[in-house]
């Protein structure tokens, strides 16, 4: 019997309020033996770590250009690149604290994300590119094991998107040999993979998740989140605002396709308000009413980027959401109304918690690195080919 393997990731996403990391164990063996043909991944433990609100608000005014006495940008990415390792480092170790049997000489390797800085994947009259920070040499002397980084310029090198990575992930461990099925994540940006029997797997960014719902949230109540969607739910949809904040180019882009804050951001969303407001003749809308009307946007992207796709989708009878919306009790609502007559759960039914799907992935994609797998699915991120994603960075 051969032993089984642990791997450790890590991911901040667009949210900025921690890092998610988790250990999970998977057969050395991994061929497809665990149930109904998948490979039998397993979370063995989690954790989050908060980031102190200082760090926050330098991650926040480095994308805003905001320098302090003495700072320019390159010095401000330098210091919060090696900042940011410490944490992941931290993390990681927190992480396995909780599993003290597990020591660090047993986990093969960490795979970190980090945290994405700049997102460009267009191509244009410079070339695309996608940048996160989080010095994985930092981490790998801080936890005393190997990392795997740096997973998504390869993907970008070979024309893709570089992006969304999560669907090789899901095709891994929740397609199933007869049932078709599609996964919604819902982090700080949506995505949406759709698995099918005996077919490629097809997945894209919808556009926004949280991201907007979390920055009007913080801006009008001082809360980071709208917890359960219980102030959004409380407010009214304004049709009106809806079909103008939809009226945006992205939407109407076929896959592949990705997209982050550098398009859905505070600034994104005050243009959109400052010209709805110009053009209507109506009063102004009350905040919570434009909180109520942003889920209303995240939930209508999502069901219109499948509807769009109905020919891939001949099948396809359940829908199960993973990321921080499936704790959002009114984004969760509407979209189960949106996609009747599909049934609509968390990925908490097949065995996987919601919450740390994401990091789950990159710690399968440091799995995939050390058995020299490719990590990428062309058929989603529009790369030339398949490819093992990531550098090994040694611990020693």
């Amino acid at each position: 019997m051969s032993e089984n393997l642990y791997y450790v990731g890590l991911i901040c996403g667009t949210s900025l309020d921690g890092i998610d990391a988790v250990l999970v164990e998977i057969p050395s063996d991994d061929e497809g033996d665990g149930k109904d043909g998948r490979p039998n991944i397993k979370l063995v433990r989690s954790h989050f770590a908060t980031f102190e609100d200082k760090f926050v608000s330098r991650m926040k005014n480095l994308s805003l250009g905001i320098y302090g006495p003495g700072e320019d940008p390159i010095f401000q990415l330098g210091t919060l690149d090696r900042e940011a390792g410490h944490l992941f480092a931290q993390a990681a170790n927190q992480l396995l604290a909780k599993s003290p049997e597990i020591g660090p000489d047993r986990v093969k390797a960490i795979g970190s994300h980090g945290i994405t800085v700049r997102h460009c994947p267009a191509e244009g009259p410079t070339p695309s590119f996608t940048l996160q920070i989080g010095d994985p040499n930092t981490i790998a002397v801080g936890t005393g094991i190997n990392v795997v980084g740096d997973l998504r310029r390869k993907d970008l090198a070979l024309g893709g998107q570089g992006a969304p990575l999560v669907p090789a992930l899901h095709q891994a461990i929740f397609s199933h040999p007869q049932v078709a099925r599609c996964i919604v994540n819902i982090g700080g940006i949506s995505n949406v993979t759709i698995l099918r029997p005996g077919q490629s797997t097809l997945g894209f960014d919808t556009g926004p998740g949280n991201t907007l719902l979390d920055a009007w949230c913080h801006e009008k109540t001082g809360m980071d989140f709208d917890r359960n969607g219980e102030w959004s739910q409380s407010g009214q949809l304004n049709p009106a605002l809806l079909k103008h904040l939809r009226d945006e180019s992205y939407f109407e882009l076929k896959p592949p396709k990705s997209t982050g804050k550098e398009l859905f951001n505070p600034s994104w969303l005050k243009g959109k308000l400052q010209s709805w407001t110009n053009a209507s003749s109506s009063h102004p809308l009350s905040d919570v009413d434009i909180q109520c009307t942003l889920v209303h946007l995240t939930v209508t992207t999502i069901a219109e980027a499948l509807r769009d796709e109905r020919d891939k989708l001949d099948g396809v009878q359940e829908v199960y959401v993973c990321g921080g919306g499936a704790r959002n009790g009114f984004l969760m609502e509407l979209l189960d109304s949106a996609l009747v007559p599909l049934i609509v759960r968390t990925t908490n039914h097949l065995g996987v918690h919601s919450d740390f799907v994401e990091a789950m992935a990159f710690a399968w994609l440091a799995h995939a690195f050390t058995r020299d797998r490719a990590g990428n699915l062309p058929e989603v991120t529009g790369a030339k080919s398949k490819a093992i994603l990531g550098g090994l960075y040694k611990a020693g």
